[in-house]
C-alpha cells in the first residue's frame, strides 16, 4: 500500500511511519490526555444531539496519536482502479467515502520542517479514508454464520473495550487551592479577602495511588468507591436534564454542575494524600509523610475543584483500568448478580461487609480500615468462594 503519498511529486520519497499504540496501557499520559480529551468532547456532543460515529471517534484518535493535524475540509477525487485491498466490492456510498481524502501536517513544528519540507514550502500529507478505515480497522468486512459483522482485532477497537491502565497517570501534583464560590455572591471586599488568603496560602504537593492502589486501607478505598458511585448518579442526572434543558431551567442546571464538580474534588481529594503528621504502624514513631486520613476529603477538595476536564478523564480511565484488575484478581467480590429492586446504597454496603469482616478476621471496625484493602478483598473473595463450597454441599445430600 503507497501509503501517505504527498500531494505533488517531491525530489525525495517522503513516507510516514504509523507506529499506534495497541491498547490501553501503552498509551503515555499524554496520549492518554488526547484520547480524554476526544472521548469528553464526543459525549458532550452525543448527550446534546444523540449522534454517535465510531468513525469519527477512531479518525480523531488516530490523527492525535500521530501527531497530525487536518488542514481545512476533507477532499475528494474520482481516482478509478486504485488498490483498495479486498475493498472493493463495498457499496457506492461507502466507495465514495473512501475516495475522502485529508490533507494535514504534523503538529510539531519540527517534525513538520523535518517530513514535510521541500525545497523550502511545506507539502501537505494527503491521507484517505480508506487508509485510516484499513489502519484503525474500522471496517468490519467478515460475517459470522448469522451473517452479522464481525468486529476486527487490533487498529483502535481496543478504544471499544474497557479501560486497562493500570497505572496512575499522575504520581505526584502541586496545587494551589480554587474555591467555588462565584463571582456573584462574593462582593467586592470578600474577594479581596480571598485573594489575600490564596497569597498566603502556600501550594500543596500531593502523592498520587502507588501500582495498583497497594498504599490504599480499606478505609480509603471504600470512600473512593462511594464517590465514584455519587459521580454517575449525578452525572446521569445533569446528562438528563442537559437533553431536556427547557424543563429544568438554567438555575437549576448550574446547581447539579456545580455539585458533580464538588464530588469530582472530593474524589480526587480522596485519592491523593498530602504529608501528614502521624503514628507510622510500623515503627510507632511518629512522622511526617503523604497519608490519608479522612478529613483530606473535605480540606483538600478545593485543590482539584479546578482540575483540567480531560486529566480527570484519564484518571477515571485508571479508575476503570483498577477495577478491571481487581475484578480478575477477585472475581467472587465483583461478580455480577441480577438483583430485583434498587441497589444497596454505600452505608448498607460498608455496614455488611465491615461487620462480616470483623466476625471473619476477629478484628474491630478500625483495624478493618486501616487494613490494606487487597486483603480485604481476599477474604471477601475467600469467603464468598466458601459459602458457594457451602451451598454445593448442600445440594449433594
Amino acid at each position: 500500500m503507497n501509503l501517505f503519498g504527498l500531494n505533488s511529486k517531491p525530489k525525495r520519497d517522503l513516507r510516514i511511519k504509523i507506529n499506534m499504540p495497541k491498547g490501553w496501557k501503552q498509551l503515555s499520559t499524554e496520549q492518554l490526555e488526547d484520547v480524554s480529551r476526544i472521548l469528553v468532547d464526543m459525549a458532550k456532543h452525543y448527550n446534546l444531539t444523540g449522534e454517535y460515529s465510531q468513525g469519527r471517534l477512531f479518525a480523531e484518535v488516530f490523527f492525535r496519536l500521530n501527531g497530525l493535524v487536518p488542514k481545512g475540509a476533507p477532499g475528494h477525487d474520482d481516482r478509478e482502479g486504485e488498490d483498495m485491498n479486498g475493498m472493493e466490492n463495498l457499496d457506492p456510498e461507502t466507495v465514495a467515502l473512501m475516495h475522502t481524502y485529508y490533507e494535514c501536517e504534523f503538529r510539531d513544528e519540527e517534525k513538520r520542517r523535518q517530513m514535510q519540507e521541500v525545497d523550502g514550502e511545506i507539502v501537505p500529507v494527503r491521507i484517505y479514508v480508506w487508509e485510516i478505515a484499513e489502519l484503525t480497522k474500522l471496517l468490519q468486512t467478515e460475517l459470522d454464520g448469522k451473517g452479522n459483522p464481525v468486529p476486527q482485532k487490533g487498529g483502535l477497537n481496543w478504544l471499544l473495550q474497557p479501560s486497562e491502565v493500570e497505572t496512575f497517570p499522575y504520581p505526584a501534583l502541586t496545587l494551589s487551592p480554587h474555591y467555588p464560590e462565584t463571582e456573584e455572591k462574593v462582593g467586592k471586599s470578600d474577594r479581596k479577602k480571598r485573594k489575600a488568603k490564596d497569597k498566603k496560602t502556600e501550594e500543596k504537593t500531593f502523592d498520587g495511588p502507588s501500582m495498583y492502589m497497594q498504599n490504599f486501607t480499606w478505609r480509603q478505598y471504600r470512600i473512593a468507591c462511594d464517590y465514584i458511585s455519587y459521580l454517575q448518579k449525578y452525572e446521569n442526572t445533569l446528562a438528563r436534564m442537559q437533553r431536556d434543558s427547557g424543563k429544568y431551567g438554567v438555575t437549576r442546571l448550574m446547581q447539579v454542575q456545580e455539585q458533580v464538580k464538588k464530588i469530582r474534588s472530593s474524589f480526587m481529594a480522596c485519592l491523593f494524600n498530602a504529608d501528614v503528621t502521624h503514628v507510622d504502624d510500623e515503627t510507632g514513631q511518629t512522622v511526617t509523610s503523604p497519608y490519608f486520613i479522612t478529613q483530606q476529603v473535605h480540606d483538600n477538595a478545593p485543590y482539584f475543584y479546578d482540575f483540567p476536564e480531560e486529566k480527570f478523564q484519564a484518571v477515571l480511565l485508571w479508575w476503570q483500568g483498577m477495577m478491571h484488575y481487581l475484578s480478575k484478581q477477585y472475581p467472587k467480590v465483583f461478580k455480577k448478580e441480577k438483583v430485583a429492586g434498587e441497589a444497596d446504597d454505600p452505608l448498607k454496603l460498608y455496614t455488611r461487609s465491615t461487620t462480616t469482616m470483623i466476625k471473619y478476621a476477629a478484628a474491630n471496625e478500625e483495624e478493618v480500615n486501616r487494613t490494606t484493602y487487597t486483603i480485604i478483598l481476599q477474604h471477601i473473595n475467600d469467603m464468598a468462594e466458601e459459602n458457594e463450597r457451602y451451598e454445593q454441599m448442600k445440594k449433594k445430600k
